[in-house]
């Protein structure tokens, strides 16, 4: 029995056996412990290179605040709760530590099993590689968590910081209000809470991911998984690519460029998109587009249903067949429409070159006062009362023109049965080459009328 409580010297060697140490106030260094099951109170060791080879030793090391304390036994219970030095390397198994306040860096953990207390850690490179690992990470916020087991459940709903690779399957991850880059979700089956995601180039590549990215609000978020609900009514920016079937966008509110829809059965609420070139291309795709504004809307599938009656725009191009316009308040040029059974409520058209290929439209052009409007298909109901502008050609047949208004020259009628109110034609040079036309000339004043066809009825009551 050795009362060393007051030793103070170096080298103190203790070679036997069940030596009952009472070393609590041991201040010097290499205190050098070779036998088996000793008890040691080292409560208050305070130096440096404490080396402890035999097993099975209990350490109260509750205090310790020192530099590379190596343990290298199995089954040690360590009572770290306040270490916060750095390199502190733990290699036996199940070693149950109360890290809780760790705040240092490059801490590994190699063992399997470990229960990690680490709500506070806060530092850079903490690399976790065994097996079902639970970390309670609610507050980390630095860079470069590299995290590769399996099924490790993160509680990370404040992490801030980038790059945060997280590679294995069947992870759980609560990232409500992540907002740095580059995030990169690999694996399958992850459930995302990424309703404040704002940053760039966030990459999804599994399958059935479930997103909340309601206000997500950068560029180049590319989704290609299918299945994926996306809650994106307030998405802002450009080059948005949805490859995947099946997708429900709640863009309502999207107002940017290059929106690109390649999949098929898209359901698009974009009733205030105000910007240039989005193209839909799939099918039976339902647009609520009243309020488009913007260039070049370019719609290939069939069967889309258009609320377009505030657009203002040029060129807009539809191609397929069945859709109906409401293009009330269409007032720019070159607005081509080629698919067939189209109704148009074109009433205040007036700009030029509107060219209306199919058959069987119902044009009401009323208030059309621009020139060079070109109808070439058959069977066509023009309202044209108020028509003021020049070289009006209409090819077609059977087609009634309401025309009571027309104040110009070089009128051009050369179909068959074409049914004129020219009551305030006024100007010369109307040539009719057409048979069986009856016009109500009641106020033609001007010089050079020629009618060469046969069986017109003149109503010749002011000439």
């Amino acid at each position: 029995m050795l009362d060393m409580a007051n030793e103070t010297k170096t080298d103190i060697t203790m070679h036997p056996s069940y030596i009952t140490l009472g070393m609590a106030n041991m201040t010097k260094t290499d205190i050098t412990m070779h036998p088996s099951y000793i008890m040691l109170d080292m409560a208050n060791m305070t130096k440096t290179d404490i080396t402890m080879h035999p097993s099975y030793i209990m350490l109260d090391m509750a205090n310790e605040t020192k530099t590379d304390i190596t343990m290298h036994p199995s089954y040690i219970t360590l009572g770290m709760a306040n270490m916060t030095k750095t390199d502190i390397t733990m290699h036996p198994s199940y070693i149950t530590l109360g890290m809780a306040n760790m705040t240092k860096t490059d801490i590994t953990m190699h063992p399997s099993y470990i229960t990690l207390g680490m709500a506070n850690m806060t530092k850079t490179d903490i690399t976790m590689h065994p097996s079902y690992i639970t970390l309670d990470m609610a507050n980390m916020t630095k860079a470069d968590i590299t995290m590769h087991p399996s099924y490790i459940t993160l509680h990370m709903a404040n992490m801030t910081k980038t790059d945060i690779t997280m590679h294995p399957s069947y992870i759980m991850l609560d990232m409500a209000n992540m907002t740095k880059t580059d995030i990169t979700l690999h694996p399958s089956y992850i459930t995302l809470d990424m309703a404040n995601i704002t940053k760039t180039d966030i990459t999804l590549h599994t399958s059935y991911i479930m997103l909340d990215m309601a206000n997500m609000t950068e560029t180049d978020i590319t989704m290609h998984p299918s299945y994926i609900m996306l809650d994106m009514a307030n998405m802002t920016k450009t080059d948005i690519t949805m490859h995947p079937s099946y997708i429900t966008l709640d863009m309502a509110n999207m107002t940017k460029t290059d929106i690109t829809m390649h999949s098929s059965y898209i359901t698009l609420d974009m009733a205030n998109m105000t910007k240039a070139d989005i193209t839909m291309h799939p099918s039976y795709i339902t647009l609520d587009m009243a309020n488009m504004t913007k260039t070049d809307i370019t719609v290939h599938p069939s069967y889309i249903m258009l609320d377009m009656a505030n657009m203002t725009k040029t060129d807009i191009t539809v191609h397929p067949s069945y859709i109906t316009l409401d293009m009330a308040n269409m007032t720019k040029a070159d607005i081509t429409m080629h698919p067939s059974y189209i109704t148009l409520d074109m009433a205040n058209m007036t700009k030029t070159d509107i060219t209306v290929h199919p058959s069987y439209i119902m044009l009401d052009m009323a208030n059309m006062t621009k020139t060079d409007i070109t109808v070439h298909p058959s069977y066509i109901t023009l309202d044209m009362a108020n028509m003021t502008k020049t070289d009006i050609t209409m090819h077609p047949s059977y087609i009634t023109l309401h025309m009571a208004n027309m104040t110009k020259t070089d009128i051009t009628v050369h179909t068959s049965y074409i049914t004129l109110d020219i009551a305030n034609i006024s100007k010369a040079n109307i040539t009719m080459q057409t048979s069986y036309i009856t016009l109500d000339k009641a106020i033609i004043a001007s010089a050079d009328i020629s009618i060469q066809v046969s069986y017109i009825k003149l109503q010749k009551i002011i000439m």
